[in-house]
Protein backbone atom coordinates (compact mmCIF):
# COMPACT_ATOMS: atom_id res chain seq x y z
CA UNK A 1 0.00 0.00 0.00
CA UNK A 2 3.01 2.39 0.62
CA UNK A 3 4.13 1.81 -2.89
CA UNK A 4 0.70 2.63 -4.21
CA UNK A 5 0.76 6.11 -1.99
CA UNK A 6 3.79 6.85 -2.98
CA UNK A 7 3.02 6.78 -6.78
CA UNK A 8 -0.39 8.16 -6.48
CA UNK A 9 1.32 11.15 -4.50
CA UNK A 10 4.06 11.72 -7.13
CA UNK A 11 0.85 11.82 -10.15
CA UNK A 12 -0.74 14.50 -8.14
CA UNK A 13 2.62 16.15 -7.76
CA UNK A 14 3.55 16.13 -11.53
CA UNK A 15 -0.20 17.78 -12.51
CA UNK A 16 0.02 20.09 -9.93
CA UNK A 17 3.53 21.48 -12.35
CA UNK A 18 2.32 21.44 -15.24
CA UNK A 19 0.73 24.55 -16.27
CA UNK A 20 -2.27 25.06 -18.99
CA UNK A 21 -1.78 26.76 -22.30
CA UNK A 22 -5.12 28.22 -23.59
CA UNK A 23 -4.76 29.48 -27.26
CA UNK A 24 -7.94 30.36 -29.41
CA UNK A 25 -6.56 29.18 -33.01
CA UNK A 26 -3.44 30.84 -33.34
CA UNK A 27 -1.82 29.62 -36.24
CA UNK A 28 1.02 31.90 -36.65
CA UNK A 29 3.56 34.50 -34.73
CA UNK A 30 5.78 37.14 -35.23
CA UNK A 31 9.62 37.98 -33.65
CA UNK A 32 10.92 41.47 -34.72
CA UNK A 33 14.55 41.29 -35.70
CA UNK A 34 16.85 44.12 -36.03
CA UNK A 35 20.00 43.95 -37.75
CA UNK A 36 22.91 46.62 -38.63
CA UNK A 37 26.12 45.76 -40.97
CA UNK A 38 28.92 47.82 -40.22
CA UNK A 39 31.85 46.88 -42.38
CA UNK A 40 35.31 47.04 -40.91
CA UNK A 41 37.41 49.82 -42.55
CA UNK A 42 40.06 48.31 -44.81
CA UNK A 43 43.49 48.45 -42.96
CA UNK A 44 47.10 47.68 -44.29
CA UNK A 45 50.62 49.27 -44.01
CA UNK A 46 52.95 49.86 -46.67
CA UNK A 47 56.69 50.33 -46.49
CA UNK A 48 59.07 51.55 -48.66
CA UNK A 49 62.42 52.56 -48.02
CA UNK A 50 63.43 56.07 -47.34
CA UNK A 51 66.56 56.44 -48.68
CA UNK A 52 68.36 54.10 -51.45
CA UNK A 53 71.68 54.04 -52.45
CA UNK A 54 72.13 53.17 -56.14
CA UNK A 55 74.88 51.91 -58.47
CA UNK A 56 75.62 51.55 -62.05
CA UNK A 57 72.87 48.55 -63.25
CA UNK A 58 70.20 46.77 -61.81
CA UNK A 59 69.25 48.14 -58.22
CA UNK A 60 66.10 46.85 -56.56
CA UNK A 61 63.77 48.74 -54.27
CA UNK A 62 61.59 46.53 -52.13
CA UNK A 63 57.59 47.37 -51.38
CA UNK A 64 56.33 45.80 -48.14
CA UNK A 65 52.66 45.69 -47.51
CA UNK A 66 51.38 44.71 -44.08
CA UNK A 67 48.88 44.28 -41.35
CA UNK A 68 46.43 43.69 -44.01
CA UNK A 69 42.76 43.67 -43.11
CA UNK A 70 39.00 44.01 -44.30
CA UNK A 71 40.22 44.76 -47.54
CA UNK A 72 37.01 43.23 -49.03
CA UNK A 73 38.67 41.75 -52.42
CA UNK A 74 40.56 45.15 -53.07
CA UNK A 75 44.14 45.45 -53.73
CA UNK A 76 46.48 47.60 -52.26
CA UNK A 77 48.19 49.17 -55.38
CA UNK A 78 51.34 51.30 -55.45
CA UNK A 79 51.78 53.50 -58.63
CA UNK A 80 53.74 56.84 -59.31
CA UNK A 81 52.61 59.58 -57.85
CA UNK A 82 50.21 60.94 -60.68
CA UNK A 83 49.40 64.40 -59.18
CA UNK A 84 51.65 66.53 -60.74
CA UNK A 85 51.06 68.15 -64.18
CA UNK A 86 54.23 66.54 -66.01
CA UNK A 87 53.78 63.01 -65.80
CA UNK A 88 57.68 62.74 -66.32
CA UNK A 89 60.83 62.10 -64.59
CA UNK A 90 61.08 65.52 -63.75
CA UNK A 91 58.27 65.35 -61.47
CA UNK A 92 57.60 61.74 -60.44
CA UNK A 93 61.34 60.49 -60.63
CA UNK A 94 64.80 62.13 -60.80
CA UNK A 95 68.10 61.42 -60.21
CA UNK A 96 70.29 64.68 -60.61
CA UNK A 97 73.43 66.56 -59.51
CA UNK A 98 72.55 70.19 -59.80
CA UNK A 99 75.76 72.18 -60.59
CA UNK A 100 74.16 75.31 -61.74
CA UNK A 101 73.99 76.45 -65.38
CA UNK A 102 75.50 73.94 -67.99
CA UNK A 103 76.56 71.95 -64.70
CA UNK A 104 73.02 70.00 -63.95
CA UNK A 105 73.49 66.30 -65.19
CA UNK A 106 70.48 64.30 -65.18
CA UNK A 107 71.20 60.21 -64.91
CA UNK A 108 69.31 58.36 -67.57
CA UNK A 109 67.81 55.27 -66.30
CA UNK A 110 64.76 52.94 -66.73
CA UNK A 111 62.19 51.60 -64.52
CA UNK A 112 60.56 48.13 -64.04
CA UNK A 113 57.89 47.19 -62.23
CA UNK A 114 57.31 44.65 -59.82
CA UNK A 115 56.38 42.10 -63.05
CA UNK A 116 59.82 42.92 -64.75
CA UNK A 117 57.57 44.73 -67.38
CA UNK A 118 59.41 48.53 -68.26
CA UNK A 119 57.56 51.18 -67.32
CA UNK A 120 59.52 54.09 -68.68
CA UNK A 121 60.93 55.98 -71.57
CA UNK A 122 63.90 58.36 -72.22
CA UNK A 123 61.91 61.59 -73.34
CA UNK A 124 64.60 62.39 -76.84
CA UNK A 125 64.22 66.22 -76.93
CA UNK A 126 64.37 66.77 -73.36
CA UNK A 127 66.49 63.88 -72.14
CA UNK A 128 64.32 63.43 -69.27
CA UNK A 129 63.19 59.85 -68.56
CA UNK A 130 59.33 59.23 -68.88
CA UNK A 131 57.25 57.24 -66.45
CA UNK A 132 54.52 56.10 -67.78
CA UNK A 133 50.86 58.11 -66.40
CA UNK A 134 49.55 56.01 -63.37
CA UNK A 135 52.00 53.22 -63.66
CA UNK A 136 51.28 50.46 -61.15
CA UNK A 137 54.50 49.38 -59.44
CA UNK A 138 52.74 46.17 -57.37
CA UNK A 139 49.68 45.10 -56.45
CA UNK A 140 48.78 43.36 -53.10
CA UNK A 141 45.89 41.15 -52.37
CA UNK A 142 47.54 39.79 -49.57
CA UNK A 143 50.81 40.78 -47.12
CA UNK A 144 54.17 40.76 -49.47
CA UNK A 145 56.65 42.28 -50.69
CA UNK A 146 57.40 43.16 -54.33
CA UNK A 147 60.58 45.01 -55.82
CA UNK A 148 60.76 47.72 -58.19
CA UNK A 149 64.39 47.77 -60.06
CA UNK A 150 65.66 51.25 -61.52
CA UNK A 151 68.42 50.42 -63.88
CA UNK A 152 71.05 52.84 -64.05
CA UNK A 153 73.12 53.45 -67.27
CA UNK A 154 76.45 54.57 -67.46
CA UNK A 155 75.18 57.90 -68.92
CA UNK A 156 73.79 61.14 -68.34
CA UNK A 157 70.55 61.67 -70.73
CA UNK A 158 72.20 63.59 -73.30
CA UNK A 159 74.66 60.55 -73.79
CA UNK A 160 77.96 61.60 -72.31
CA UNK A 161 79.70 59.40 -69.76
CA UNK A 162 78.70 60.03 -65.88
CA UNK A 163 81.45 62.43 -64.74
CA UNK A 164 83.42 60.83 -61.94
CA UNK A 165 83.16 62.18 -58.09
CA UNK A 166 80.02 64.20 -58.62
CA UNK A 167 77.47 63.16 -56.28
CA UNK A 168 73.96 62.60 -57.52
CA UNK A 169 70.34 62.54 -55.48
CA UNK A 170 67.30 62.30 -56.41
CA UNK A 171 63.28 60.96 -55.47
CA UNK A 172 60.97 59.05 -56.10
CA UNK A 173 57.38 59.71 -55.42
CA UNK A 174 54.51 57.07 -54.59
CA UNK A 175 50.84 56.95 -54.76
CA UNK A 176 49.16 54.50 -52.60
CA UNK A 177 45.53 53.43 -52.99
CA UNK A 178 42.95 51.06 -52.62
CA UNK A 179 41.76 49.72 -55.79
Amino acid sequence: MKKFLIIILALALVMSLSVPAFAENETSGQTNLTFTYSSASPTYTVTIPATLTLTVGDNLLPITVSDTADLEGKEVIVTFDSTQQNKSAYSDAVIQHMGGGSNNYFVEYDVYDSNNSKISDTHPSEFVVIINKDAELAKFAVDGTKNIKLVLHNKLDDGRPIPVGIAFTGYIRFGIALG
